[in-house]
């Protein structure tokens, strides 16, 4: 308690006067002032855990404090622990300070994801990461550094954990995403970085050098292959009445984390993701994901993350989302019922898994040319995997038009 810390102070203080020089008596009573001015403006309340101390800032006098305070390690009592802290506060800076306590030490991770950004390199990468995903080659090209040099600074980055790495093959992709510890602090900095600094006015310019190039690729792979997805498209409804139904379903009642399974082009994510409050897409395709990535970045749509990866082996810990989505993706699938046992594996309880694929056909021309492993699926089918794996199956909907009808089936999670 603060009773005990104060009484603490108290009789370290009574001990230096009798057996430390004056200066460390000096010291330890400017330290107690510190103490005393910071309760006098701000709010001690205790958050749920009661191994930290949140202080809520009132006011503060217009001036920074800056100072150095160490409890010696005669403060135990009951509290357990003996700290040392460095303070350096401003106004516009911290409007909340949280103290941690963790093994004897206080505001570790604070000091930790300063450091790590303490450095004009390191606050640029922050600043460029927070706008998309980067390869370490983009980030070389825009920053005008050598490659090692980029690369010891991201490490940096990513193990205070404001950064987060992502392999696509041969590829690594960096992308802003502090762990929620460093969150609030990362947005602040973030927000007080002037957009009109030369050096980072010179990164934007850089920055849509590179992402005009990531567009053109994505768009000569789009048009090479568009024909194919053109014919497809016109034997079916029309995708803006699939879309309305997609979101009238995943959209009711959405939760925090959402999941795009073969993303493809990323068009369900663009749809979705803006109402929840992180999404992820997944595909083999490293050019699919070139083409999704240019889409969300034309979007601004900034809460994705995008991951090379297979559909029957997600690369997500089990309930760790609330909804996700097999967009056309069923039908290019050897083993569907090992897709939606996986899908279904990373649900939340309550979580919800929609697919939408064609319902059963007979053009064999889709497997032919298209590669399709199955001409469709049966509700049938859809129940008896959904309740082998812990889903709810909800009524269908079907949306006929032109050769070959659209179905949505909805699975809620046991």
């Amino acid at each position: 308690s603060m009773a005990e810390i104060r009484e603490e102070i108290r009789k370290t203080i009574d001990r230096g006067s009798q057996e430390e020089s004056s200066e460390s008596t000096r010291q330890m009573r400017h330290m107690q002032q510190q103490i005393q001015e910071m309760r006098q403006h701000s709010q001690l309340t205790f958050s749920q855990s009661p191994r930290v101390f949140n202080f809520k800032i009132r006011s503060f006098p217009a001036f920074e404090i800056a100072s150095h305070v160490e409890l010696l390690p005669s403060i135990h009592g009951n509290c357990g622990v003996s700290f040392k802290a460095c303070f350096h506060i401003k106004k516009s800076l911290y409007p909340y300070i949280v103290l941690y306590f963790v093994n004897g030490s206080i505001m570790d991770e604070l000091i930790s994801t300063l450091k790590a950004v303490a450095e004009p390199t390191r606050l640029r990468l922050l600043a460029l990461c927070s706008q998309g995903e980067f390869t370490v080659s983009e980030l070389v090209q825009i920053l005008g550094q050598s490659q090692p040099r980029v690369s010891r600074h991201l490490k940096l980055l990513c193990d205070a954990g404001l950064l987060q790495k992502l392999r696509e093959g041969s590829w690594m992709f960096y992308r802003f995403a502090p762990d929620e510890k460093a969150a609030t602090l990362a947005d602040q900095l973030l927000s007080l970085i002037p957009e009109d600094d030369a050096m980072i006015k010179l990164d934007q310019s850089r920055l849509e050098e590179v992402k005009a190039e990531r567009s053109k690729a994505a768009t000569d792979y789009f048009r090479r292959n568009a024909q194919h997805w053109d014919k497809i498209r016109a034997l079916h409804v029309d995708a803006k009445e699939v879309e309305q139904a997609v979101a009238a379903i995943l959209l009711k009642n959405p939760g925090e984390k959402f999941l795009d399974i073969g993303t493809g082009t990323g068009r369900m994510l663009e749809l979705i993701a803006p109402q929840f409050k992180a999404a992820a897409g997944i595909d083999q395709s490293h050019e699919m994901l070139a083409i999704a990535r240019d889409n969300l970045d034309r979007a601004k749509i900034r809460n994705c993350q995008l991951r090379q990866g297979d559909m029957y082996q997600l690369p997500f810990p089990d309930q760790s989302y609330d909804a996700a989505s097999l967009h056309m993706v069923l039908h290019f699938a050897d083993e569907p019922a090992k897709v939606i046992a996986d899908a279904a594996r990373v649900l939340r309880p309550g979580g919800k898994l929609l697919v939408i694929d064609l319902a059963p056909h007979n053009l064999e021309e889709l497997r032919q040319k298209y590669h399709h492993r199955r001409l469709g699926f049966s509700d049938g089918e859809i129940v008896h995997w959904f309740q082998r794996n812990g889903l709810q199956f909800k009524s269908p909907v079907h949306l006929p038009g032109g050769q070959l009808t659209v179905a949505l089936w909805l699975g809620i999670k046991n």
